[in-house]
């Protein structure tokens, strides 16, 4: 637990079995690189702003992964999986909140009773979070998601708060996870996502094996570097 601190870093660090992580009146710190599992929550940023929650690992954990309350602060590339729930914001706006993965807890972001304006996304091409729970197409592409043609994003908004106006949505929901070497999404990266990768080989945008989330550098082919990309990360897991 964090106090009243300021500009600390947090960084490749074990967490599990506790109470988890918590930032109280706590500004300017960097959580980056930890794993957090097995606690009674994860990360909770409390009265806490402009801290920078990056790169952690975050699931199995029995309450929330992330909770944010009355703060904003920075959020990005963590995979917060099988938690009780994702991401849970209470009176809170000005977060920015991308290119993380919510996988499988059992809200991926509940809503709260405040409505909360948070950026969500990236913009356009950059892209927003993976989310296990959305069920769009990929169909378009463009800003608008009106151009024939697949970019590995929804055609439509992600809506962590569905009754609400667009700029409560990732607008930019991505259609795999940020680990883009786990091709299958399964959590791990192994000899199944180079067979999948394998059988699109030789492929490119519009071919019919064409498959997005397989061209993993982005060049518009799927060829020897994205082989050698998941060779990189085998065995890693999210």
């Amino acid at each position: 637990t964090l106090l009243s601190s300021y500009g600390n870093i947090v960084n490749h660090n074990t967490i599990t079995n506790n109470s988890g992580i918590d930032l109280f009146d706590s500004s300017g710190n960097i959580f980056g690189n930890n794993v957090v599992t097995s606690n009674s929550h994860g990360i909770g940023l409390i009265d806490s702003a402009e801290n920078t929650i990056i790169r952690n690992q975050i699931f199995k954990n029995k309450g929330y992964g992330i909770f944010v309350g009355e703060s904003k602060n920075v959020i990005k590339e963590n995979t917060v999986s099988k938690n009780s729930e994702g991401i849970k914001i209470h009176y809170s706006d000005g977060s920015i909140i991308h290119h993380n993965n919510f996988i499988n807890n059992t809200e991926n972001a509940p809503e709260d009773d405040y409505p909360n304006i948070n950026t969500w996304d990236d913009g356009y091409p950059s892209g927003g979070n993976y989310w296990s729970d959305y069920n769009g197409t990929d169909l378009n592409s463009g800003p608008g998601q009106n151009v024939s043609g697949s970019d590995g994003i929804g055609d439509t908004p992600y809506k962590p708060f569905p009754d609400e106006l667009p700029n409560f949505w990732d607008n930019y929901p991505l259609m795999g996870p940020v680990l883009k070497t786990d091709v299958n999404t399964d959590g791990k990266v192994n000899v199944e996502d180079i067979f999948a990768v394998a059988k699109a080989f030789g492929s490119y945008m519009g071919h019919p094996r064409w498959v997005p989330m397989y061209d993993i550098n982005g060049d518009g082919e799927i060829n020897i570097k994205d082989l050698f990309a998941i060779a990189k990360d085998f065995r890693k897991e999210w």
